[in-house]
């Protein structure tokens, strides 16, 4: 294996440019980095991370994955289900805004034209 290349779950990630991202103080990149190459969670991204900034040198292996492949990609669909759900709530509920401040505009502008109306008949008597 080459050196500047690190195998985890299957796939290869390459290492140097996971420490550029550790030695540039962007830590939150080098363990998205691995996480999506890898394909792993996201707190075992976070310890590969961990470990290469502690020792550059550092072997890594998957023993110390808890996520295996097929459950990353099951918690990706159920995150991005989960998201489709909580979209389709959030532009209903801003249309029912919408609706009420509409709503809200025409009690007023109703009750207006009523104080208008009334106060100009009780000048004419």
């Amino acid at each position: 294996m080459n050196s500047s290349t690190l195998i985890i779950n299957g796939n290869a990630i390459d290492k140097t440019k996971v420490l550029k991202f550790i030695n540039a103080d962007k830590k939150l990149l080098a363990i998205k980095l691995v996480r999506e190459q890898a394909q792993i969670g996201l707190k075992e991204a976070k310890d590969i991370v961990e470990k290469l900034e502690i020792d550059p040198e550092t072997e890594i292996d998957d023993s110390m994955l808890t996520t295996t492949k097929r459950e990353f990609e099951d918690s990706a669909i159920e995150n991005r289900q989960r998201q489709s759900r909580k979209g389709s709530h959030i532009i209903e509920s801003n249309s029912t805004n919408k609706k009420n401040i509409i709503i809200v505009v025409l009690l007023l502008t109703i009750g207006i034209l009523m104080y208008f109306y009334f106060s100009s008949k009780s000048i004419v008597n």
